[in-house]
């Protein structure tokens, strides 16, 4: 999404910065409820302009500390240690407040795909730490053989402490390009984030130690 802000309404960002709890938010505005877990909700927002469909994940993660999660997100370059979907990262620059990183993403069925994101940590000054990233599409990036850049990569996390652990908000918009199928769409949409969020309960309920 070019801006957190066309798709977050105001009740969700008082939830995203701590001020309302998850469950005070049965159906966040413009998003549908369309998968339940045990401890996460899986919404689905209306198909944009650009003919992509937002998700919006929320977990509740009980016994874990926000500094575990934390200690994951702040490494940059080491997002493909614990998002499935990730074959590797690295940083390529930094700036001020920011850093643009290289990604791969790698899904059996489908040619590897590529980008570069400006990725971003800030702390909102409620307790909540958010990571932001946005896509690059004015750097330049050379191609693996094979692979596809991603015209769209825009989203979030939003680590939120809890009174008995932590919540943990994903919001994505991903456009792979080239051709994907419906139903691989989908699976990465649904069991594909369950997985993700899974093992990224895991690794933090050890200490978010890589």
């Amino acid at each position: 999404m070019a801006s957190l802000s066309d798709v977050l309404r105001p009740r969700q960002l008082l939830a995203s910065i701590g001020l309302l709890p998850l469950s005070a938010q049965a159906a966040p505005g413009e998003f549908q409820l369309v998968r339940t877990t045990e401890d996460c909700q899986t919404y689905m927002g209306a198909r944009d302009a650009d003919g992509v469909t937002p998700v919006r994940i929320e977990c509740r993660w009980d016994g874990i500390e926000k500094a575990s999660v934390e200690a994951m997100f702040d490494q940059f370059d080491r997002y493909h240690e614990f998002v499935w979907a990730l074959g590797d990262s690295r940083i390529e620059r930094t700036e001020p407040n920011r850093a643009l990183v290289w990604q791969r993403h790698e899904v059996p069925g489908t040619a590897p795909r590529e980008t570069l994101v400006w990725l971003l940590a800030e702390d909102n000054g409620f307790g909540s730490r958010r990571y932001t990233w946005t896509t690059a599409p004015e750097e330049e990036l050379t191609l693996s053989a094979s692979a596809v850049r991603a015209p769209r990569n825009d989203g979030m996390w939003n680590i939120i402490p809890g009174d008995s652990g932590v919540d943990v908000v994903l919001e994505l918009s991903y456009d792979p390009g080239g051709m994907v199928p419906d139903w691989l769409v989908k699976w990465c949409q649904t069991l594909g984030a369950d997985r993700m969020m899974s093992e990224i309960q895991g690794i933090a309920a050890s200490g978010g130690v890589l």
